[in-house]
Protein backbone atom coordinates (compact mmCIF):
# COMPACT_ATOMS: atom_id res chain seq x y z
CA UNK A 1 0.00 0.00 0.00
CA UNK A 2 1.22 3.39 -0.96
CA UNK A 3 1.47 6.64 1.65
CA UNK A 4 -1.09 8.41 0.18
CA UNK A 5 -3.38 5.87 -0.29
CA UNK A 6 -2.48 5.52 3.77
CA UNK A 7 -2.91 9.01 5.18
CA UNK A 8 -6.13 9.22 2.96
CA UNK A 9 -7.72 5.84 4.43
CA UNK A 10 -6.52 7.46 7.58
CA UNK A 11 -7.82 11.05 6.96
CA UNK A 12 -11.17 9.20 5.74
CA UNK A 13 -11.52 7.05 9.25
CA UNK A 14 -10.62 9.88 11.26
CA UNK A 15 -13.47 12.34 9.35
CA UNK A 16 -15.62 9.05 9.70
CA UNK A 17 -15.52 8.66 13.16
CA UNK A 18 -15.76 12.82 14.10
CA UNK A 19 -18.91 12.67 12.11
CA UNK A 20 -20.54 9.84 13.49
CA UNK A 21 -20.08 11.44 17.43
CA UNK A 22 -21.32 14.47 16.20
CA UNK A 23 -24.32 13.00 14.29
CA UNK A 24 -25.07 10.60 18.13
CA UNK A 25 -24.26 13.49 20.10
CA UNK A 26 -27.11 15.29 18.46
CA UNK A 27 -29.31 12.63 18.33
CA UNK A 28 -29.07 12.13 21.96
CA UNK A 29 -29.71 15.82 22.68
CA UNK A 30 -32.45 16.22 20.63
CA UNK A 31 -34.37 12.58 21.74
CA UNK A 32 -34.11 13.86 25.35
CA UNK A 33 -33.42 17.60 25.63
CA UNK A 34 -34.90 18.82 22.24
CA UNK A 35 -32.00 20.59 21.07
CA UNK A 36 -32.49 21.03 17.95
CA UNK A 37 -35.95 22.02 18.34
CA UNK A 38 -37.41 24.85 15.77
CA UNK A 39 -38.62 27.03 18.20
CA UNK A 40 -35.06 27.77 19.67
CA UNK A 41 -34.41 29.34 15.87
CA UNK A 42 -36.45 29.34 12.98
CA UNK A 43 -39.61 29.85 14.42
CA UNK A 44 -38.21 33.20 15.60
CA UNK A 45 -38.12 34.18 11.85
CA UNK A 46 -40.80 32.13 10.33
CA UNK A 47 -44.27 31.73 12.34
CA UNK A 48 -44.84 27.67 12.90
CA UNK A 49 -47.47 27.50 10.88
CA UNK A 50 -45.82 28.63 7.77
CA UNK A 51 -42.88 26.73 8.36
CA UNK A 52 -44.98 23.67 8.66
CA UNK A 53 -47.32 24.56 5.49
CA UNK A 54 -43.93 25.05 3.12
CA UNK A 55 -42.42 21.88 4.38
CA UNK A 56 -45.25 20.08 4.13
CA UNK A 57 -45.64 21.54 0.49
CA UNK A 58 -41.88 20.79 -0.65
CA UNK A 59 -42.25 17.69 1.23
CA UNK A 60 -45.61 16.79 -0.98
CA UNK A 61 -43.56 18.20 -4.14
CA UNK A 62 -40.50 15.88 -3.64
CA UNK A 63 -42.51 12.86 -3.06
CA UNK A 64 -44.24 13.63 -6.74
CA UNK A 65 -41.29 14.40 -8.22
CA UNK A 66 -39.79 10.76 -7.10
CA UNK A 67 -43.43 9.46 -8.40
CA UNK A 68 -43.39 11.19 -11.41
CA UNK A 69 -39.79 9.83 -12.38
CA UNK A 70 -40.87 6.15 -11.38
CA UNK A 71 -44.14 6.45 -13.65
CA UNK A 72 -41.28 7.41 -16.37
CA UNK A 73 -42.47 11.19 -16.49
CA UNK A 74 -38.63 13.24 -17.37
CA UNK A 75 -37.54 16.07 -15.04
CA UNK A 76 -37.79 20.04 -17.32
CA UNK A 77 -34.55 21.22 -17.66
CA UNK A 78 -35.00 24.73 -15.10
CA UNK A 79 -36.50 21.98 -12.78
CA UNK A 80 -33.50 19.81 -12.89
CA UNK A 81 -31.42 23.18 -12.58
CA UNK A 82 -33.43 24.33 -9.14
CA UNK A 83 -33.69 20.69 -7.65
CA UNK A 84 -30.16 19.79 -7.89
CA UNK A 85 -28.74 22.69 -6.16
CA UNK A 86 -27.52 21.03 -2.89
CA UNK A 87 -28.84 23.41 0.07
CA UNK A 88 -32.34 23.19 -2.16
CA UNK A 89 -31.85 18.97 -2.46
CA UNK A 90 -31.63 19.22 1.45
CA UNK A 91 -34.70 21.24 2.22
CA UNK A 92 -36.21 19.22 -0.19
CA UNK A 93 -35.36 16.12 1.56
CA UNK A 94 -36.15 17.60 5.61
CA UNK A 95 -39.13 18.44 3.75
CA UNK A 96 -39.84 14.83 2.47
CA UNK A 97 -39.03 13.18 5.72
CA UNK A 98 -41.27 15.99 8.04
CA UNK A 99 -44.20 15.22 5.31
CA UNK A 100 -43.89 11.64 6.59
CA UNK A 101 -42.96 12.00 10.52
CA UNK A 102 -44.77 15.17 11.65
CA UNK A 103 -41.58 16.06 13.85
CA UNK A 104 -38.98 18.75 11.97
CA UNK A 105 -36.60 18.07 14.49
CA UNK A 106 -36.51 13.75 13.77
CA UNK A 107 -36.99 14.87 9.80
CA UNK A 108 -33.91 17.15 10.19
CA UNK A 109 -31.79 14.49 11.68
CA UNK A 110 -32.55 12.42 8.99
CA UNK A 111 -31.47 14.74 6.18
CA UNK A 112 -28.59 15.17 7.88
CA UNK A 113 -27.97 11.58 7.98
CA UNK A 114 -28.30 11.34 4.54
CA UNK A 115 -26.35 13.81 3.37
CA UNK A 116 -23.54 12.81 5.97
CA UNK A 117 -24.00 8.91 3.97
CA UNK A 118 -24.12 10.47 0.85
CA UNK A 119 -21.33 13.30 0.80
CA UNK A 120 -18.58 11.89 3.34
CA UNK A 121 -19.04 8.61 3.67
CA UNK A 122 -19.72 7.57 -0.03
CA UNK A 123 -16.47 8.12 -2.11
CA UNK A 124 -18.40 6.22 -5.21
CA UNK A 125 -21.64 7.37 -6.20
CA UNK A 126 -23.86 4.58 -8.37
CA UNK A 127 -26.14 5.04 -11.36
CA UNK A 128 -28.89 3.26 -9.86
CA UNK A 129 -29.77 2.85 -6.47
CA UNK A 130 -29.24 -0.88 -6.14
CA UNK A 131 -26.11 -1.46 -8.57
CA UNK A 132 -23.60 -3.61 -7.63
CA UNK A 133 -20.47 -2.05 -6.38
Amino acid sequence: MNKNKAEFSTRYYIINFFCIIVIVILVYQDMFYKRLSMRNWITKVIPNNVLNYSLRIMGAYGLIQVFAQDIGRRTGNIQKLITHHPPIQFILYWATAYSLTDDRSEALMGAIIYFYMRHILSNKTLKVCFEEV
